[in-house]
């Protein structure tokens, strides 16, 4: 029973961290592509930022003085082109000419893990950026005058950012200054922080959700430890006096009893018979937790005890009783193998019509018990052999019987099947290990 709360609570776990996992994978799914529109804002900014560097030292010096500082001024690689698309200078990782083409009369064109921009065809995200909320200062007007006797193109390069559109048309963030990083790195720190941030999150909720369904559950908790209590006590406590029933019925002089008497003690045997086969059935499901003790067992002995035992509720529902035993052993515990028979041979009594037929077949690597009652619909019958399940409630019992069968016949490597049909009878089939 504590397996099963446990199972619960785990499965509630799973649940609640589930659909955590989806929530806050949307929410840093959000956070992630905000922050790469935050780099491409700062990239534009960067960008602009170069280009008017280039533009005030072609100002302020020569073209030939300028092309030989601008390098070691501008922190990305650049090309100057003249008007008749001649290259005048160029640290591009790739040719000039390819970009050019490329580029096509476009504002920026994007090749390999790079972005090509035509300053002069950028007139758009200029007006922009000087614009609310960036405000960013104007470009000087005397030095782009200059700027434009000289007939130069400025083509400026860059990394590229996941999903590139034209991101200086929006503008939701201002970064305050361009980072002195390459791009690709941010792009890797930003991932880094966001899958740290969501396990940190995720260890936070699981801890938390953890504390609160153990919380919550204890009253629970406490409620099923003392039914444990309450039933091992129980079944300690029944077991004396239905000893003394059992013992005091087998020893009973019958010899002076009247048919009547004889009838209602029969009635009385039956039922001792019952209570102790459902005493060691909570007994084991609440006390046996491994295999007990185990020894070389006679099935086809056994069998036959199980049968005499079982034998005034044979008779008492006119039941025809077949057997095909052949001498078989195997090793296990006696008293948990005799559970397993005694809950099929009750089952096949129990949910057979009056007048039926039992079939009992021991082979050398299997034994089945087939019955002529009820049958089981399919739709049950991947169910049966879980606890507290009952396929007739007719017939009563707290669905524990094949439970009991199934974990039993696991401990030993058997393998428990059934084959089943409604109105004509089941078939229980244990097969042994070679």
């Amino acid at each position: 029973m504590r397996k099963n709360f446990n199972a619960v609570i785990f499965k509630i776990l799973i649940l609640y961290l589930g659909t955590s996992i989806l929530l806050l994978g949307f929410i840093f799914f959000m956070m992630y592509h905000k922050g790469l529109h935050n780099l491409r804002i700062q990239q534009m900014i960067q960008i602009r930022t170069n280009y008017i560097q280039i533009v005030t030292t072609l100002y302020e010096q020569n073209l030939d003085s300028a092309i030989k500082t601008l390098p070691s001024m501008i922190s990305t690689p650049f090309a100057l082109i003249d008007s008749a698309d001649n290259v005048v200078f160029s640290n591009l990782t790739k040719q000039p000419q390819s970009v050019l083409k490329a580029l096509d009369n476009n504002a920026f064109v994007e090749i390999d893990a790079s972005v090509f921009f035509d300053m002069r065809r950028n007139k758009t995200f200029e007006h922009i950026l000087t614009q609310p909320p960036f405000n960013l200062a104007k470009r000087p007007k005397k030095e782009f005058k200059h700027f434009e006797k000289l007939h130069l193109r400025v083509i400026l390069q860059s990394d590229a950012i996941d999903d590139i559109k034209l991101p200086f048309l929006q503008h939701e963030v201002l970064l305050d200054s361009p980072s002195s990083k390459s791009i690709q790195e941010e792009i890797t720190t930003l991932r880094l922080e966001i899958v740290l941030y969501l396990l940190c999150a995720l260890c936070v909720m699981g801890v938390v959700a953890y504390v609160l369904v153990r919380l919550s559950f204890r009253p629970i908790a406490e409620k099923i430890q003392t039914l444990e209590r309450f039933i091992k006590d129980t079944t300690h406590e029944i077991n004396t006096p239905l000893s003394v029933i059992l013992m005091s019925t087998q020893k009973f002089d019958t010899t002076k009893l009247s048919d009547a008497n004889l009838k209602w003690l029969n009635h009385i045997k039956l039922s001792a018979q019952n209570l102790h086969r459902l005493y060691r059935n909570l007994i084991f499901l609440n006390l046996y937790n491994k295999k007990g003790v185990q020894s070389s067992i006679n099935l086809k002995t056994l069998i036959l005890q199980r049968i005499e035992y079982f034998s005034p509720l044979i008779a008492q529902k006119l039941l025809t009783l077949h057997t095909q035993l052949t001498p078989t052993h195997i090793d296990a515990n006696l008293d948990e193998i005799t559970i397993l028979l005694d809950n099929l041979l009750s089952n096949a009594i129990k949910y057979n019509h009056k007048g039926g037929n039992i079939t009992i077949k021991l082979e050398s690597t299997q034994l089945s018990i087939s019955d002529s009652g009820y049958g089981i619909d399919k739709n049950q019958m991947a169910h049966i052999f879980e606890r507290y399940v009952r396929c007739n409630d007719d017939q009563g019992g707290f669905g524990i019987g094949l439970a009991l069968v199934r974990e039993i016949a696991t401990r030993y490597g058997m393998q428990v099947s059934v084959q089943s049909e409604v109105g004509k009878g089941s078939v229980f089939i244990v097969a042994f290990k070679e």
